[in-house]
């Protein structure tokens, strides 16, 4: 986990006790704005808002590992100090005035300009018994992993949870009863009591944003449910507020988050330097 970094090196602002930003989610997506802000030497504190739950398996492609992402940390405390990592987790967010609080669960409450939203997404699964046992090892998300192509894909179906043009499929609406796997298949009982066994389900699951910030911020969202962005800067529809990676993109991957990151960091400090020429 983060660990504090001394502000010691931090220059006071013109605006009593306020960072520059905060950036939400110690993912690739807000190490990479936090990279972007510390070579801006803006400062900046990276609270985290979850135990990154939507990691529901290990097949998913472009996931830093773990000492990878420590050692991104620590290079960040070594180059920048400007910028912090707090243990703490992010509770509640608002707007008052001309800048943003946020309270964390232990109660302290931080003010910054500005605010980058790079929370994880959460996978919501179905609600069928045995599904979230099965999810990893006969039931994958195809689109993001890697190691689908080497299973024996001799009998394998599609499970769709919401209204979907035919794509060439055959479809079975017969409601399912439980699912359970076995190794090297998953079994599918129906309510009729009957039953098919298959190598491979494919199934992209719902995801949710983690946490209530983005309600709280009353930002704009789209129809998928992610914060709506309006430029290339990650901009939302709240001045000052910017949001990337799970939060927003249409790719949940490292690289794409990584990429988007590091514009939500170059649009925090150009609208500082614009705010502060404008005062």
């Amino acid at each position: 986990m983060p660990h504090w970094v001394s502000t010691h090196y931090i220059e006071p602002h013109f605006l009593r006790n306020a960072l520059d930003v905060l950036i939400i989610g110690t993912g690739t997506a807000g190490l990479s704005a936090a990279l972007a802000l510390g070579r801006a030497r803006r400062s900046a504190i990276v609270f985290d808002i979850d135990n990154h739950r939507g990691r529901l398996h290990e097949t998913t492609s472009q996931v830093i590992s773990k000492s990878i992402h420590d050692e991104t940390i620590a290079e960040i405390k070594t180059k920048f100090k400007t910028i912090m990592f707090s243990r703490a987790i992010a509770a509640s967010v608002r707007e008052k005035g001309i800048v943003f609080e946020v309270e964390v669960v232990t109660g302290r409450c931080w003010k910054e300009r500005k605010v980058i939203l790079a929370m994880s997404s959460h996978d919501v699964l179905p609600d069928i018994p045995g599904g979230e046992e099965a999810w990893g090892k006969n039931i994958f998300d195809v689109s993001k992993c890697l190691d689908v192509s080497k299973k024996a894909t001799a009998d394998a179906a599609v499970l769709i949870t919401s209204d979907s043009p035919n794509s060439g499929f055959k479809i079975d609406n017969r409601p399912i009863k439980s699912l359970e796997s076995s190794g090297t298949s998953v079994a599918v009982q129906f309510a009729d009591g009957a039953e098919s066994v298959y190598s491979l389900i494919a199934h992209k699951p719902r995801k949710v944003i983690s946490g209530p910030l983005a309600e709280q911020l009353d930002l704009e969202m789209t129809s998928e449910g992610k914060v709506l962005v309006e430029n290339e800067f990650q901009e939302t529809s709240t001045r000052g507020v910017f949001a990337m990676g799970d939060s927003a993109g249409f790719l949940i991957e490292e690289s794409a988050g990584a990429s988007a990151g590091w514009l939500a960091g170059v649009g925090a400090n150009l609208q500082i330097a614009e705010d502060d020429m404008n005062m």
